[in-house]
């Protein structure tokens, strides 16, 4: 619940600025390329670094990429781009919780 409400205050913030809401909350940012490419701006560096799975820090937890011949193109201070046949992305809040692995198949919502 406290996530919710710090969300809708980091959302009001950011209109009210005219800035973006990842900015102000300090999300990360993914951009897919199809399952063969990710790019993840905001990160806070590699936990663990395999063909098959990449586990990145965020600040607010970590991210999880699995698939087949993952690897890490470029890297930065504030971005990484990965590449291979992306299989599945998970997100692992600080608390623990994972969201369930997106197969990149959902249908994209409005």
């Amino acid at each position: 619940m406290a996530s919710r409400r710090r969300f809708n205050a980091g959302r009001d913030l950011a209109r009210a600025l005219d800035i973006p809401v990842d900015v102000v909350l300090d999300l990360p940012r993914l951009v897919l390329l199809g399952n063969l490419q990710v790019l993840i701006e905001n990160h806070r560096g590699i936990i663990e670094y395999t063909g098959e799975r990449i586990r990145v820090s965020l600040p607010s937890g970590e991210l999880r990429v699995e698939g087949s011949g993952l690897v890490l193109r470029r890297i930065s201070l504030d971005e990484m781009l990965i590449e291979g046949e992306i299989g599945s992305i998970a997100f692992q809040t600080a608390g623990g919780h994972t969201t369930p692995p997106s197969s990149g198949r959902e249908e994209a919502q409005p």
